[in-house]
């Protein structure tokens, strides 16, 4: 999945672009502090546990790439509509 990030707007909020996730965040980009709310707020949205989402590149870019595994340790199996959520 892949985001864009733009930190410091007025309010939290997540839009979809067509395949393209824009995040906003109103933390200062420092320190990894607006990656850190990324993944929050991701997780939050997807209703999903940390062990399903994953940072692969650009944990200090503005443009990341998560991967999100549809299949998590606990029993209960993730389904693609649980990620479909964002998506919609």
């Amino acid at each position: 999945m892949a985001a864009g990030v733009i930190p410091k707007p007025l309010r939290y909020r997540i839009v979809r672009e067509g395949r393209y996730i824009r995040i906003y965040v109103t933390s200062v980009p420092e320190g990894g502090k607006v990656t850190r709310k990324v993944i929050k707020l991701l997780l939050h949205a997807l209703g999903v546990p940390k062990s399903v989402l994953t940072l692969m590149c650009g944990a200090l870019w503005k443009d990341k790439v998560f991967r999100v595994r549809l299949y998590g340790r606990n029993p209960k199996r993730l389904l693609p509509s649980d990620y479909q959520k964002l998506m919609m």
